[in-house]
């Protein structure tokens, strides 16, 4: 039988930068590289957030009151304090994703040898690809969110909103979509690959990209399963299509509907400007997640599980991208 998930040529590139280094070794670095970037990402976001922290009445005060109540107390002050963040501070750490951009670029073309194509930012089809992936994200979180209302999950309301601040998320969030792409399958999953099974590489950048989400509020066992899945969806998505544009463009725009249309939480972080505002059902956390959002709850698994069978085993390969084989 043929295999589902054939060898594109992101990786014979990468692996003409060298032969790559054992699985153990490829996480160590990955993990230098991602803390790189975060501490890169941190600076104007601490700026940002210093600056609104001392500025706005009454937030600092009440995070230092709480410590003195206990832990829970004061997780319940942050989780206050993360639902009243200004738009303008999550737009600042949207776009300070950029620099997780960076580093990957530069570990890659540096360190690895290996040129940007093989990071699966390939020069054809760029548009196409991106506006197939752009329909594939909007119709799947589309999915979540109106099967989890059809199951009494949410209610969604209208809401006003700035459409010039909504503009701004979109840019943002198609910044922070593409950079743990980059980071996550264009980086780590094809270094990886390149000298090891490709279902390890795939398991792997997977289960980073859930565990790059653990210090998220309300972060638990189902949704590292959720991200982790999604995390493998993007996986193959990237490996059938031979390029990287499809994925980031599912990524962002997952994210800018689920926060920017439906206003649901985005893996715990909040929802900004949105024309629509989704109030969750209480008692039903295990399907609609909670204050984590829907990647924490059963509907997300039950969406992206038939999204990845269906990667796998349905969607075509691109064969332009495909590395050909000769039998012997």
């Amino acid at each position: 039988m043929e295999h589902p998930i054939k060898e594109t040529k992101m990786i014979t590139e990468a692996r003409a930068g060298g032969k790559g280094l054992s699985w153990g070794l490829e996480c160590l670095i990955f993990v230098a590289v991602f803390f790189t970037a975060q501490i890169l990402q941190s600076i104007p976001v601490s700026v940002a957030t210093i600056a609104w922290l001392f500025t706005a009445d009454g937030v600092f005060g009440s995070l230092m009151s709480s410590m003195q109540n206990g832990m829970t107390a004061y997780e319940n002050a942050v989780n206050e304090v993360l639902a009243s963040m200004p738009d303008w501070l999550m737009i600042v750490q949207l776009f300070s994703t950029v620099l997780s951009i960076v580093v990957a670029f530069l570990f890659c073309r540096l360190i690895e040898k290996r040129p940007i194509s093989s990071m699966g930012l390939r020069r054809r089809h760029v548009l196409p690809e991106y506006l197939a992936g752009t329909v594939v994200g909007i119709v799947l979180i589309s999915l979540c969110v109106g099967l989890c209302a059809l199951c009494g999950g949410l209610t969604l309301q209208t809401t006003r909103f700035s459409v010039g601040v909504w503009l701004l998320y979109l840019v943002g969030f198609l910044i922070q979509g593409a950079s743990e792409e980059i980071l996550c399958r264009g980086y780590m999953m094809i270094s990886v690959s390149r000298k090891n099974a490709m279902w390890l590489a795939v398991v792997t950048n997977s289960v980073m990209f859930a565990l790059l989400h653990l210090f998220n509020p309300g972060f638990g066992l189902l949704p590292l399963i959720n991200i982790a899945l999604f995390g493998a969806f993007e996986s193959v998505y990237v490996l059938k299509r031979g390029n990287l544009w499809g994925a980031c463009a599912i990524h962002s725009f997952w994210n800018f509907f689920q926060g920017n249309m439906f206003g649901v939480s985005v893996s715990g972080t909040g929802a900004g400007a949105s024309p629509l505002s989704a109030t969750m059902t209480d008692g039903m956390t295990w399907l609609n997640g909670g204050s984590f959002g829907l990647e924490g709850g059963l509907i997300v698994t039950v969406v992206v599980i038939v999204a990845l069978l269906l990667a796998i085993f349905v969607m075509p390969s691109n064969q332009a991208e495909t590395v050909k084989t000769h039998s012997g």
